[in-house]
């Protein structure tokens, strides 16, 4: 009975001793589990450390970029609207200038067309100027001829009065010619009358 007791009492520490190696393996197999679920989960809050720091600096420099957007973003609209204004005001000033360039063209259309009616009037003008001065300068011309027949024949008159001037001179000087050799002629009579004269009283 003793015996019997003994082979169950070593039985059951036989039992127990294998459930305690066993609860110990499991033990030991649940820490090296853990343990590296503790690796583990450093090895990723290390990662998610860096990843953090990471977006921490990428979260300062889009804050950096978003107030410079929010900053160029006010400066754009500020700028926007200048132009805008600027663009309204020009647009204001292209239109009036528009209506004056429009109201100087019809004025200066209106000019044109007075000034081709004027034209045309000088050119009339003109033409009735120069039928006038072609009538006058053919007037002229007849006068001209004229004048230039009647001094032809002044010309011609004076020439026929020298001429007969000169024949009367030479008449005349044929005249005194005579009347000198006929005085010559008394003259050389008169002195061999007085010579015979002469003579007779040295014979008496």
């Amino acid at each position: 009975m003793l015996k019997q007791m003994a082979a169950v009492d070593e039985e059951l520490s036989e039992e127990k001793k294998k459930e305690t190696e066993s609860k110990a393996e499991q033990f030991h197999q649940y820490h090296r589990t853990i343990v590296e679920k503790i690796n583990q989960l450093t090895s990723q809050k290390e990662r998610i450390d860096e990843h953090l720091a990471l977006t921490t600096r990428l979260r300062d420099v889009l804050k950096r970029q978003l107030k410079e957007t929010v900053k160029r973003r006010d400066q754009l609209k500020e700028n926007w609207t200048i132009h805008c204004n600027e663009i309204e005001k020009l647009s204001k000033q292209l239109k009036k200038e528009t209506k004056k360039y429009q109201k100087d063209l019809l004025t200066l259309e209106e000019t044109f067309k007075n000034a081709r009616l004027d034209d045309q009037t000088l050119i009339e003008n003109y033409k009735m100027k120069e039928k006038l001065i072609a009538k006058e300068l053919e007037e002229r011309m007849v006068i001209r001829k004229s004048l230039e027949q009647a001094k032809l024949a002044d010309e011609k008159e004076k020439e026929n009065e020298e001429k007969e001037e000169e024949e009367d001179e030479e008449d005349e000087e044929e005249e005194v010619n005579e009347e000198e050799g006929e005085k010559v002629e008394e003259s050389e009579k008169g002195e061999e009358g007085e010579k015979v004269e002469e003579d007779g009283t040295n014979d008496e």
